[in-house]
């Protein structure tokens, strides 16, 4: 499918239809893929301690302590997060693509499409981002619970306990760089992987031997890893804000260390490795997330629109 073909597609949507189709696929993402985000919650968070830093050593602990239910910790939350968080931000993408064309009479040149495509990402991720940050931070804190003790019945009690506690401070702790990661990760992702699906659309050995699901999939695969890689310091800065009135982060006061929660400091008294803690499963995570994710959205859509027929009508 052309670029100018997704273009038609795009606009004849239904409104609904993007919010469905990812909520549907966000859910999907969720709950295959939450140990990966468990297991990266947990060796960012113990950095401190000297705990297992390997993805393997730090599952393996998980599992041998609390079983392997834990590896599936704050998974409601997160369904909550990626799935009505995933239709949201598809909604709020589609319209402003349809918007951004118009005003461009739907032929942006190379750049101006390129900008284009960045900034509705960027600015669909941020406001998703911000609208969810109180479902994020208990998602964070049910991962991390098997640490901490501190137990929440569900996400509701959890959101009223974080409210009334901590107030805004707690339910929106680590928004900023939430959206420092999510907004450069989006606009980067979005621009990689149309780019990526609309080359390989090109190639006449691709189309012939791949179905447009695997080309959809390989291509979020690879800009899902590639944008991970990119954005991953700022996800460090936000498990600490997030669990920082929480719980002691293990070993800091023993240590008589601050709990640092900035570029800087991190990089300055912890080392540059220390910006990467759990990069290893957030990649994992991140890039099955999105090839999942995009690739069902794109089928789902255009099963609840007939999509696929109104662009074979314009050719």
């Amino acid at each position: 499918m052309s670029v100018k073909q997704d273009e038609i597609s795009i606009a004849k949507r239904k409104p609904w239809a993007p919010f469905v189709a990812g909520s549907m696929s966000g859910l999907v993402a969720s709950v295959t893929l939450q140990p990966f985000d468990v297991v990266k919650t947990r060796m960012q968070a113990c950095a401190f301690s000297g705990a297992p830093k390997s993805m393997l050593k730090a599952t393996k602990a998980v599992v041998a302590i609390e079983g392997t239910r834990a590896l599936w910790a704050g998974v409601g939350p997160a369904c909550i997060r990626l799935g009505a968080g995933a239709g949201f931000y598809f909604f709020v993408l589609e319209r402003l693509r349809i918007a951004l064309d118009s005003r461009t009479k739907g032929q942006p040149g190379v750049l101006a499409g390129a900008l284009q495509t960045v900034g509705s990402g960027v600015i669909a991720r941020s406001l998703a981002a911000a609208v969810f940050c109180p479902i994020s931070v208990v998602k964070t804190r049910m991962e991390y619970s098997g640490v901490s003790g501190i137990k929440y019945a569900n996400t509701a009690a959890a959101l009223v306990s974080i409210a009334r506690q901590e107030r805004l401070r707690g339910l929106f702790s680590g928004l900023v760089p939430t959206i420092v990661r999510d907004a450069p990760f989006s606009g980067l992702y979005l621009l990689l992987y149309t780019r990526l699906k609309a080359a390989a659309n090109e190639v006449p050995v691709l189309q012939d031997s791949m179905s447009p699901f695997v080309i959809n999939f390989m291509s979020g695969a690879l800009a899902g890893a590639a944008a991970t890689l990119l954005t991953h310091p700022p996800d460090v800065i936000r498990t600490r804000l997030q669990l920082q009135y929480h719980a002691t982060l293990p070993g800091a006061i023993a240590a008589g260390k601050k709990v640092e929660v900035s570029l800087m400091g991190i990089a300055r008294n912890e080392g540059f490795k220390a910006l990467w803690v759990g990069v290893g499963p957030r990649v994992l995570r991140r890039t099955l997330q999105t090839a999942i994710t995009w690739s069902l959205y794109e089928e789902l859509v255009s099963i609840l629109d007939h999509s696929r027929k109104q662009t074979v009508s314009q050719n």
